[in-house]
C-alpha cells in the first residue's frame, strides 16, 4: 500500500478549480479505502461517478492512471472470493 501521508498532490498540473477538486477527493478515497472505510467496489463506483463527467478520454484515463498511483490496489487483478463477499454483504 501506498503511505498517502507521503503522496503528493500535483497541484501545478491541476489547471483549473474542478481539477484540484477532483484530485483533493481522490485524496481523500484513498485514505478512506486504506483505513478500511470504503471498499474496492465502492471505491471503484464513486470514482467512476466522478471520472464520468469529465471532457476527454485523456483526461478520464489520466485521473484513473492518478487514482491507481495513490491506491496499488486498483492495480491487481480482483479478488474473486473477496468480490463474492461483498455482494453477499450487499444482499
Amino acid at each position: 500500500m501506498a503511505d498517502l501521508n507521503e503522496a503528493s498532490i500535483p497541484l501545478f498540473a491541476a489547471t483549473n478549480t474542478g481539477s484540484l477538486s477532483l484530485r483533493l477527493t481522490f485524496k481523500l478515497l484513498a485514505w478512506l479505502y486504506e483505513a478500511d472505510k470504503l471498499d474496492r467496489d465502492e471505491l471503484e463506483a464513486i470514482a467512476g461517478g466522478l471520472i464520468a463527467e469529465l471532457g476527454s478520454d485523456a483526461e478520464r484515463f489520466e485521473q484513473w492512471q492518478m487514482l491507481r498511483d495513490w491506491v496499488p490496489d486498483l492495480r491487481k487483478p480482483r479478488d474473486p472470493a473477496k468480490s463474492a463477499a461483498v455482494e453477499r454483504k450487499a444482499a
